[in-house]
């Protein structure tokens, strides 16, 4: 699976230059958000969310290997800061390095298994997260924070499955 032409809409929406690339989805400095100094200032928040948006679209569809980045910044999206958009941005020239990556999904065999990890009040605002991945064989074919499914009861205890 591959979203080539969905890649190169938004490098050239967002302009970013070709040879602008990153080996990697996170600088070095993703998670040391500056409580001072300039990259402490607020960033355009509109325009903010509407980039981590779309790479957010492209993560969900057919590249697991941004989610962690997106789903990072996107608990940053109410307050961006210049750190958060140079983040972003970093983020933007790893899309454009790894433009090409395709998702290929091979299962082995049919047996379904579900991994689920929970990680309750890490961030700084006491805040946490939880992340759910659906294996078919040994491929991955669904990978999603249990909020976003409808049939998913959620509390801070357990996760339950309830049919729909």
């Amino acid at each position: 699976m591959s979203q080539e032409g969905y890649i190169a809409d938004i490098l050239k929406r967002y302009d970013v230059p070709e040879e602008k690339k990153a080996r990697s989805p996170c600088s070095p400095t993703f998670l040391k958000r500056p409580s001072s100094g300039p990259g402490s200032e607020p960033a355009d928040s509109t325009l903010f969310r509407s980039q981590l948006m779309a790479a957010a679209y492209l993560g969900i569809r057919s590249r697991p290997d941004i989610r962690f980045a997106v789903g990072h910044l996107a608990s940053r999206s109410a307050n961006p800061t210049q750190h958060d958009m140079q983040c972003l941005q970093h983020l933007y020239h790893y899309i454009n390095y790894s433009k090409h990556y395709k998702l290929r999904i091979q299962p082995t065999n049919l047996q379904l298994t579900a991994y689920i990890d929970a990680s309750f009040a890490i961030h700084g605002d006491g805040k946490g997260h939880t992340g759910i991945i659906i294996m078919m064989g040994d491929s991955g074919v669904l990978g999603a924070d249990p909020r976003t499914l409808s049939n998913f009861e959620t509390s801070t205890n357990y996760r339950q499955y309830s049919p729909g």
